[in-house]
């Protein structure tokens, strides 16, 4: 047997009283369980939507979770006391123990992998931190697990109705030794006597892929733009949705680039070559200088005697 099959719990002082939340007739002793069932059923639907949606994005909690892997798989009492004093180590101020309350009801909530044994010993582990709670007077932590116990039942036997008899084995020590309220005592106690059809429908759990995700979550899983789509749209009849297609391909031939010369006018100085079709009449710094006349023609008669 490991830790949680034969774990005592030592007798603790009884818990007052406290303000009963909405749904809840304290004066007469009746609770008007079908509004604080629904109300317990959309805060699981909400918690478990975020959890499906987001996963595990805060660092604390991803820790938080390799602890107390140990105790989900194998319960023993060295990973009941790791996971315990974790807890507590990281519960100084009342605002990190209700973190640490929240952090252990969502792992009552429809995990892939985890079965009803495995949330079961999380409330083996709540049971020891109660305990512990009392001995030292750790008020905050108390109080901030009695604010999601309820949610915590209601989690864990709506997934699992035919296993309220081992929740309800719990429950029965817990009233034994005063570890909650009276008003607490009773909601639980209430919720395990409901039948499967009394229950709120339970949504298929959650795929595995569906709750590993990373901490930055994608504000839209739209298809990206291709990046041709996020230019402006400044030529005439261009169409976004599609690759534009270069000149050269529209065409069969070629196109025809102009000389250098006729793509601007030219540089001071510059003197343009003869071209067949150039009028060499014209004038201008950068046309050919006419060429030299032609040499004389010779005299009738003979070359023309040289002088001596």
């Amino acid at each position: 047997k490991n830790h949680c099959d034969n774990h005592t719990i030592q007798p603790g002082p009884s818990i007052s009283a406290e303000p009963a939340p909405p749904g809840l007739d304290t004066s007469s002793n009746d609770i008007n369980f079908s509004s604080f069932i629904q109300t317990l059923n959309v805060t699981k639907q909400k918690e478990q939507t975020e959890l499906d949606n987001q996963g595990f994005s805060d660092p604390l909690e991803v820790e938080f979770n390799s602890v107390l892997k140990p105790v989900m798989e194998t319960c023993s009492k060295e990973a009941i006391a790791s996971g315990k004093g974790w807890i507590f180590s990281h519960s100084r101020t009342a605002e990190e123990c209700g973190k640490m309350a929240h952090f252990i009801m969502r792992k009552s909530l429809d995990l892939p992998g985890v079965d009803f044994n495995q949330k079961l010993h999380i409330v083996y582990l709540i049971n020891d931190i109660v305990h512990h709670c009392l001995r030292k007077g750790a008020n905050d932590l108390k109080q901030a697990l009695e604010t999601v116990i309820v949610q915590i039942f209601f989690n864990i036997f709506t997934s699992s109705p035919h296993n309220g008899d081992s929740l309800s084995k719990v429950l029965n020590i817990w009233e034994s030794q005063e570890y909650l309220s009276e008003l607490k005592l009773t909601q639980v106690k209430k919720l395990l006597s409901l039948s499967p059809s009394e229950l709120p429908e339970v949504p298929p759990p959650a795929t595995e892929t569906a709750v590993i995700k990373p901490s930055i979550v994608l504000q839209s899983f739209a298809t990206p733009t291709p990046p041709w789509q996020q230019l402006p749209n400044v030529a005439t009849g261009f169409n976004p949705t599609t690759i534009p297609i270069p000149l050269w391909q529209q065409s069969s031939q070629p196109p025809m680039v102009p000389p250098p010369w006729e793509q601007g006018p030219p540089p001071s100085g510059f003197n343009r070559p003869p071209v067949p079709w150039s009028n060499q009449n014209v004038s201008g710094p950068w046309t050919h200088p006419p060429p030299p006349p032609p040499p004389p023609a010779p005299p009738p008669g003979g070359v023309p005697a040289t002088s001596q």
